[in-house]
C-alpha cells in the first residue's frame, strides 16, 4: 500500500522538513488500537521537534501526526 500526504509547510514548516528529511519511506504500518481508527507506524530517523502551531488532541480522516518518544 501506498499514502500520499498534503503537507502544511506554511504552518508547521519544520515539522514538514523533518518529514522530507524521511523520505522515501518504506516501513510497516500497524492499526493503533488504543487510539481509535488511525495507522501508526515507528520510524528509525524521527528527531524531537518544538512543537509548531497546529496542535490537535482529535485527529480526523486523513490526519497526519508527526509524535516522537525517545
Amino acid at each position: 500500500a501506498s499514502a500520499i500526504a498534503d503537507l502544511l509547510e506554511d504552518d508547521a514548516p519544520n515539522t514538514c522538513d523533518a518529514i522530507w528529511n524521511l523520505l522515501p519511506l518504506r516501513v510497516k504500518a500497524m492499526h493503533d488500537i488504543w487510539s481509535g481508527h488511525q495507522v501508526l507506524v515507528h520510524l528509525d530517523k524521527s528527531v524531537a521537534l518544538q512543537p509548531e502551531n497546529v496542535l490537535t488532541y482529535l485527529p480526523m480522516p486523513g490526519d497526519v501526526f508527526y509524535y516522537y518518544r525517545p
